[in-house]
């Protein structure tokens, strides 16, 4: 994810996946720029299978894009 992402590029990304309860956008404390990644959290876990099927490997903003379930401990 590029450095100069913003939380509402990924509200508009996976949006059409369903409905989202949080985005959290990991971001440098001194600068404010994107670490390069983010937790994206759905009311459904449907939706969530839907959104990391379809965008894993997805090119976005010069990026390849990972999408996973997150770890125990990560979020």
């Amino acid at each position: 994810m590029a450095k100069n992402t913003r939380g509402q590029d990924l509200h508009v990304l996976f949006r059409p996946f369903g409905d989202i309860k949080r985005v959290f956008l990991a971001k440098d404390k001194k600068t404010g720029q994107s670490k390069g990644f983010a937790f994206i959290n759905f009311k459904r876990q449907e939706d969530a299978a839907k959104a990391i099927e379809v965008l894993n490997g997805y090119s976005y903003d010069h990026q390849i894009l990972s999408v996973d379930w997150s770890k125990s401990g990560t979020q």
